[in-house]
């Protein structure tokens, strides 16, 4: 069962990447990993019943034994073949245990990189928050640790999930510098728009200022230099702004 969900979720990552979908591979990779998951769990479970029943069978073969009066030589060799089972599917359950917590080890993995996949520029400050108080949490149970207490399990879980949100608050930072450099990218192809406009305005202003005077209509002419002379003005302040919105990028 195990092997089957996870030679589907291959399959379904093998053509995600064939469509170059990295949000779909990266779902993909996930649902194949839950899939996985909760498989070996299923087998683990499984393994942990049948080992349990052997067991079972194991105290009451022995308890008739004893009501039989066997002879501990007699009970020994009477109970060696079910004593070896239990030892063989003892070694198999804890098999599917290793699988099973590293089957979850890599769920936990892919649930990140989902989450940080998407955008999470909005959620800084939870983040934040949520790093401060697993931060806190760290530094009280050290304490309790080196005052003697037995805080070890407490700690690996608290380390854990800090690990996870302080990756989840760097990838909010990135997120915000990237929406940063979109917006500043879209505001500087606007005002490089205008400045391209107006200096095609300028062009058309001083042609037909050249056209006034050369026909004696100097009024006109200086009416159309000065019109010229202004958007001039409006392109060096455009210049200005661009450099202003690149510079707050590089803060």
């Amino acid at each position: 069962l195990a092997k089957a969900r996870k030679e589907e979720g291959e399959t379904l990552i093998a053509l995600a990447k064939l469509r170059g979908d990295e949000q779909g591979i990266l779902e993909a990779t996930l649902q194949a990993a839950e899939e996985y998951a909760v498989a070996t769990q299923r087998i683990a479970a499984s393994k942990a019943e049948e080992l349990r029943i052997l067991e079972q069978q194991l105290i009451a073969q022995q308890a008739k034994l004893v009501a039989d009066k066997a002879t501990a030589e007699q009970q020994e060799k009477e109970t060696e073949k079910l004593r070896e089972l239990i030892k063989t599917k003892q070694a198999e359950v804890e098999q599917t245990k290793a699988a099973t917590e590293a089957a979850q080890q890599e769920l936990e993995t892919r649930q990140l990189a989902a989450k940080t996949y998407a955008d999470n520029s909005a959620r800084i400050a939870e983040y934040s928050t949520r790093v401060a108080e697993l931060a806190a949490q760290e530094r009280e149970l050290v304490g309790q640790q080196k005052s003697g207490a037995d805080v070890q399990v407490q700690l690996a879980l608290v380390r854990k999930q800090l690990a996870e949100a302080t990756a989840l608050q760097r990838d909010a930072i990135k997120d915000i510098v990237a929406n940063m450099r979109l917006e500043t990218a879209e505001q500087v192809a606007s005002l490089q728009a205008k400045q391209s406009a107006l200096g095609v305005d300028v062009q058309i202003a001083q042609a037909s200022a050249n056209i006034a005077r050369l026909r004696g209509d100097n009024t006109r002419a200086m009416q159309l230099e000065r019109e010229a002379m202004a958007k001039q003005i409006e392109i060096a302040r455009i210049k200005i702004e661009i450099d202003r919105v690149q510079a707050q990028l590089q803060i």
